[in-house]
């Protein structure tokens, strides 16, 4: 049974304390609780002397369960070596699970032919965040010191294609040499980006080999690519299917 010197309830009626601490040990016979239910309905002192002892019961409850937790732990040393073993391989699942979301997390980006599709039907409309003059001599040189890359050549003539537009794309933060040309009026876009930084990942479809190049053809939904890796640079052509014949332009198209 719980007892206390002092409360601040301590004014409660001397006649009901002894039932007060009897049920709050639960050990009050269910005949008397009525009884005591009804006197605490109008003593105000004997209410708040049942909740202080109440409170304290409850903390005391508490208490007990932790030592009596902490004890057993001590004593039992089976029950210790599976806590901790418990503890180690949870550490262990935690660690896990937190490099496997960060490596997907942080994956770094790479070149397949969605993502160029991707590219493509962007850039198609809008320029690249970085343009320059393609007219000028050394926007070339200019667009290969802002992308660490080599700048292609093309060989084009000017009544079957032209250069119209260069710029740089970083929409997969990684810098990506940008090239429109127009093709019997028709846009073609080349994509040059160091496969060190943005590996080229072609689906396994068609691979051939086209002046001592292994390239890839792919179709995705409307759009014609052809993938290939050169020099360390990843290059991908791309347009409209059935508007330009793609292997015309790669035939032109070398590295200086």
């Amino acid at each position: 049974m719980v007892t206390m010197e002092r409360f601040e309830g301590d004014a409660a009626c001397a006649t009901w304390r002894e039932a007060i601490s009897a049920m709050v040990d639960g050990e009050l016979a269910p005949s008397e609780q009525k009884a005591l239910w009804a006197h605490l309905r109008h003593c105000a002192a004997c209410r708040a002397y049942y909740r202080q002892l109440a409170a304290l019961r409850q903390r005391l409850h508490r208490t007990d369960v932790v030592r009596l937790w902490l004890q057993s732990v001590k004593a039992n040393r089976r029950l210790r070596r599976g806590l901790v073993a418990a503890i180690i391989v949870t550490a262990l699942l935690s660690a896990g699970v937190t490099a496997s979301f960060v490596r997907r997390r942080w994956q770094p980006p790479v070149m397949t032919p969605p993502i160029a599709v991707g590219l493509f039907e962007r850039h198609l409309q809008a320029p690249p965040e970085w343009q320059a003059n393609p007219h000028c001599f050394a926007g070339m040189e200019c667009l290969h010191q802002r992308t660490a890359t080599i700048a292609p050549l093309f060989l084009a003539l000017p009544r079957w294609g032209r250069l119209e537009r260069m710029g740089l794309c970083e929409c997969l933060k990684t810098p990506i040499a940008l090239y429109r040309l127009t093709v019997h009026g028709q846009p073609v876009l080349l994509f040059q980006f160091p496969v060190d930084r943005l590996p080229l990942q072609p689906t396994e479809q068609e691979r051939f080999t086209f002046n001592g190049r292994t390239v890839t053809c792919a179709v995705v939904g409307d759009v014609h690519l052809l993938m290939w890796q050169e020099r360390g640079q990843g290059f991908v052509l791309a347009a409209r299917s059935g508007t330009v014949n793609l292997f015309q332009v790669l035939q032109r198209i070398t590295l200086p």
